[in-house]
Order: structure tokens, then sequence, then C-alpha cells
């Protein structure tokens, strides 16, 4: 994936909770915006297996389609094959 390509989107439920229902253990809840979070347990995407980390080589960009928002994972640089992405969750454009 080369700097700056499209990954996936982060799909889920849009939720006004800040924390997210646990199902099976597992809680997969991301903040959209000061109101918003999308809850990505039921209904959402690979990306939502996407790990954090300090050295990310992945971001979130918040991207409007002329239709509606979405979460979207774009490569901050260079991703060879089988390389893990990783971002910080921390960081949403």
């Amino acid at each position: 994936i080369e700097e700056g390509g499209f990954i996936g989107l982060y799909t889920g439920f849009m939720t006004r909770r800040k924390k997210g229902i646990r199902r099976n253990g597992h809680s997969y809840i991301m903040k959209f915006d000061e109101t918003w979070s999308v809850d990505a347990a039921e209904g959402g995407s690979m990306m939502r297996f996407v790990n954090t980390s300090c050295r990310p080589n992945a971001k979130i960009v918040r991207w409007y389609s002329g239709r509606k928002w979405h979460l979207v994972y774009v490569a901050t640089r260079r991703i060879e094959a089988g390389e893990r992405i990783m971002v910080d969750y921390g960081d949403v454009e």
C-alpha cells in the first residue's frame, strides 16, 4: 500500500455512548467527534481489529463522501505485504 493509499473503512453503528457494549468480552468503539462514536461490535468491518501503536503506519481520517461521513484508514507511509496495519487511536483527523 503506497503512502496516502486507502486501506479501509471503520464501520458500525453511530451512538452517543462513549463506551461500547461489550460483546464476547470485546468492545469496538471509536470516537467520531465530541458527540458521536462508532460502535463496530456488530456490523463492523475488519478495520475494528487494527491495533494501536506509538509508531503507526496508518491514520484515521474523517471523510465526507457528499452524502455521509466516514472514518477511513489511510497509509502514512508505504506498507509492505504482510506488515500489520497500526494506528494511534488518539489521532482521528
